[in-house]
């Protein structure tokens, strides 16, 4: 994935077809390491304070995870 492109995703609102192919790139178990690493560079490129310490990753992996499921359900129930 490109790093640009993946910028592109992440500030989307609707749905493209760049962003659909963010969505399942993003969503590919064997892209887990370079997207956590694409994202610690998005985090540390904009300069994110963290008022609590070092953000949970997994957790934020997961939560991002949960949200493309509901949309592949939602998109499934239509």
């Amino acid at each position: 994935m490109d790093f640009l492109r993946l910028i592109k995703y992440l500030k989307q609102n609707s749905v493209t077809p760049d962003y659909e192919e963010a969505r399942k790139w993003l969503t590919d178990p064997e892209n887990e390491r370079q997207a956590r690493e694409m994202l610690g560079t998005v985090w540390a490129e904009n300069r994110i304070s963290f008022k609590k310490g070092i953000p949970d990753y997994d957790k934020m992996l997961g939560r991002i995870h949960h949200q493309i499921n509901i949309h592949r359900q939602n998109k499934a129930n239509l």
